[in-house]
């Protein structure tokens, strides 16, 4: 009876500010971080954790005695007795960026703002640009930092609850090659990262709760086009992993409108990726994208054959060799993404 105190949708609310019970999961976390050297832990909706106590809270039938934001503190201050390195990350839908700020008791969490305005503008939405842009700059804003908010285009809740994996929601035709855009605006992004698995790979299929579905490995491995879009993925973590970008590194966002998001990434602005969710192609001015000064040189292309998916037409600027400035044009692929890099 201890142990239980209100009632969810899900089922009984644990009790969050009794000792015994804080002590059970403490321990389970210490004993999942002692023997099997796990790096960190990611907590189902955390709203209901610290707004257990409020009977207007969404998906609450009967309010606990409450604790759920001291409950979390002792939980991560027994986590990084063992590892100080430890990270808790909070599923928060909608989110409340004091928990993740200063004095919060989670590190980072979903950035739910930035995952509904990418889909929005992978399935087509004309008008979304602007949040779009806004959701991307959060980490310069509402998070306080970088790691406060962890950015994705699909979760569980997509694959298992719906089907709406990025290859399907973008559509027919062009699904693998939005699952490329989406890749680049994720990991070019200030945040953490987050994929789904096969999402690395263009996969498009639900996995349904409760189903032993898996995914098919030899379709993973051996069909090249899918072994095309995880080289793009793979370039992408590449090139995020330097030294220059990373995390940290500062983002602001250049261009935003005609279903096409461009932004500036970089500790002194090195790389500008543009991203197009629509189906125009053509030529359009670097000055008008709001390219900052500079000579650059297409870094990379989601369009050239090495990445290239379903009968996609190649729309390069000339790639690595090609000196590139606002006086320029630039070929913007339909359904791609191209990224530049200062001389």
């Amino acid at each position: 009876g201890a142990f239980f105190d209100g009632d969810t949708a899900w089922g009984a609310m644990i009790n969050y500010d009794h000792p015994q019970v804080i002590h059970f999961f403490e321990q389970n976390l210490v004993y999942l971080l002692e023997e099997f050297h796990v790096d960190g832990f990611r907590f189902d909706f955390t709203r209901v954790i610290i707004h257990g106590d409020n009977p207007g809270e969404a998906h609450v039938r009967k309010p606990g005695s409450g604790g759920g934001w001291e409950f979390l503190h002792k939980l991560r201050a027994a986590a990084r007795s063992v590892n100080p390195n430890c990270i808790f990350i909070g599923e928060h839908l909608p989110n409340e960026w004091g928990i993740t700020n200063f004095g919060g008791p989670l590190d980072s969490q979903w950035c739910d703002d930035f995952h509904d305005r990418l889909k929005d503008a992978c399935s087509g939405n004309p008008w979304v640009m602007p949040a779009l842009a806004n959701a991307v700059k959060l980490t310069h804003t509402d998070a306080g930092d970088w790691y406060k908010a962890s950015m994705y285009a699909e979760s569980h809740d997509e694959v298992g609850n719906e089907n709406g994996r990025i290859p399907n929601v973008g559509g027919f035709g062009h699904g693998w090659r939005m699952a490329k855009v989406a890749a680049a605006v994720t990991l070019m992004g200030r945040s953490i990262p987050m994929f789904f698995m096969g999402g690395e790979s263009g996969e498009h299929r639900q996995f349904f709760n409760g189903s032993a579905d898996a995914l098919d490995l030899d379709d993973y491995l051996n069909d090249a086009a899918r072994g095309r879009i995880r080289a793009w993925f793979n370039v992408l973590l590449d090139l995020r992993a330097g030294d220059n970008i990373k995390g940290p590194s500062p983002l602001s966002v250049a261009y935003a409108q005609d279903q096409q998001l461009g932004f500036v990434r970089g500790q002194a602005g090195e790389y500008y990726a543009l991203a197009n969710f629509g189906s125009w192609t053509g030529w359009k001015s670097l000055a008008e994208l709001n390219l900052p000064d500079g000579i650059y040189r297409e870094l990379w292309n989601s369009t050239w054959p090495a990445f290239a998916v379903e009968n996609e037409d190649e729309h390069t600027n000339g790639g690595r060799d090609v000196y590139l400035d606002r006086g320029n044009w630039l070929h913007v692929p339909d359904y791609g993404a191209v990224i530049l890099q200062k001389r």
